[in-house]
């Protein structure tokens, strides 16, 4: 996942993400239609990033320019980057009935 400024990113894992299944659970039962956008839908569900921007679950795109091709960057060379998961401490502070409302407001 990355932050809508681009600046900052964030794991996701969703075979261990309490919260994955949850919203996956809550878009089965309530929007079974919006399963295919499930990424859109969990992106809700995210801590914002340092930043304050919320995370995306989209290609990454250039910070200064949102192109989503990368290879106009100045010298593509790798670079070893520690990337913190994901966190959901907002969301696991709401009532289950405020989560259904936040997952069914979404679309």
């Amino acid at each position: 996942m990355h932050s809508g400024s681009g600046l900052h990113d964030a794991y996701l894992d969703t075979f261990d993400d309490k919260v994955w299944g949850e919203v996956d659970g809550l878009i089965r039962k309530y929007k079974s239609h919006l399963i295919d956008r499930i990424w859109e839908v969990f992106a809700q569900t995210c801590d914002l990033a340092p930043d304050g921007t919320a995370f995306e679950i989209e290609p990454r795109k250039c910070y200064r320019c949102k192109s989503t091709s990368l290879s106009h960057s100045v010298d593509n060379v790798g670079v070893a980057v520690d990337v913190p998961a994901v966190t959901h401490i907002a969301w696991f502070k709401l009532t289950d009935e405020e989560k259904r409302s936040r997952i069914l407001a979404v679309y």
